[in-house]
Parts: C-alpha cells; sequence; structure tokens
C-alpha cells in the first residue's frame, strides 16, 4: 500500500505500508506539540506501531525510526520527552516486558527495561519478580540492574501491573537519562 500525504498540492510524506494486517490510521497529536502525526496500526499476536511524527522545521512528517519495536507506547506525565511501552512476553500475559525510550531526531533511544515474571505454574524454578534495568547507549544488551522487585508485593492482582508500570516510569524515569 502507498501512504501519500499532500498539503497544498505538494506532496509532504510517500512511503510504502506493509498491507499485510493494516489495522488502521489515526491522526494523534503524539508528542503533544499541538501538531497531528500519523499512527499506522497493525494487528497480529504483537500489535505494531509506526509513527510519522509531523516535522514544523521541513513541514513534513517524517518516520520515526525503532518505534515498530516499543507497542503501545504511552508519553510519561511527568516528563513528555519519555515514553514507555508493553508487550506482553507468555504466560497468558502473567510475563511482561515495558520499556522505556525517548524520541530525539526522529529515532527511538532505548533507556530503560522491566522485566515481569509473574507466572505462577513454576514458581519454585522461576519465581515471581521484577526486573529493573537501565539501558546503556541504546543496546539491550549492555543493561545494568537497578533494581529487582517482590511481584506480589507491587502486583498482587492481575490488572495491578499497568497501574505498577505507569508509575514505576512516571516516579523512575530521571534514573535512566
Amino acid at each position: 500500500a502507498l501512504l501519500l500525504v499532500s498539503s497544498d498540492s505538494k506532496i509532504i510524506l510517500s512511503d510504502t505500508l506493509f498491507s499485510k494486517g493494516l489495522a488502521g490510521i489515526d491522526f494523534p497529536d503524539f508528542n503533544k506539540d499541538n501538531n497531528s502525526d500519523i499512527l499506522i496500526r497493525y494487528i497480529g499476536n504483537i500489535s505494531i506501531t509506526q509513527i510519522y511524527l509531523f516535522d514544523p522545521t521541513s513541514n513534513k512528517f517524517k518516520r520515526v525510526d525503532g518505534f515498530d519495536k516499543f507497542p503501545g507506547a504511552i508519553q510519561l506525565y511527568s516528563n513528555p520527552r519519555y515514553y514507555y511501552s508493553y508487550h506482553r512476553a507468555g504466560c497468558a500475559d502473567m510475563n511482561w516486558i515495558s520499556d522505556l525510550f525517548i524520541i530525539n531526531n526522529f529515532k527511538t533511544i532505548l533507556l530503560g527495561h522491566m522485566f515481569g515474571q509473574g507466572c505462577d505454574n513454576e514458581i519454585k524454578t522461576k519465581p515471581q519478580v521484577i526486573e529493573i534495568y537501565k539501558v546503556k547507549n541504546n543496546n539491550e544488551q549492555s543493561k545494568i540492574l537497578v533494581e529487582k522487585l517482590p511481584y506480589q508485593k507491587y502486583i498482587p492482582n492481575f490488572d495491578d501491573k499497568w497501574v505498577f508500570i505507569k508509575k514505576y516510569w512516571n516516579d523512575n524515569a530521571k534514573i535512566f537519562k
């Protein structure tokens, strides 16, 4: 599929989209800069999104490289420069991953990584824990453990994880600069 966006008869975005699984296109002000952006959603086992941010300097939309690695991205209210994502990691969504990142010069930069091991069917060999890492140089292989938290203390019920993730990143984003 071809995505074409024009303004005053000038094409300001032309890109080829993968059409398989295309779920929809939305026009949110994703980065809260008072300009509409283009968010493209794909359906599948893992939701994938692409974002094109409006660049007022060039009066064009620019695709954010690496954004598809951060499903369900949400901007922090404590510091709008930061975003966090969420995706399932197994055991009927009892295991999950959330990443903290920024967008700089239309590229994502990974800053923090959180792994929730909430599965309780192998608790003796894989204890329930939340591991939080600081990522160095945008390289997930270069991560440093920041803290290990007892899962049940912070997430006693399945739906508590959403509150925990949102609160943790908003309260602690400054640690991951």
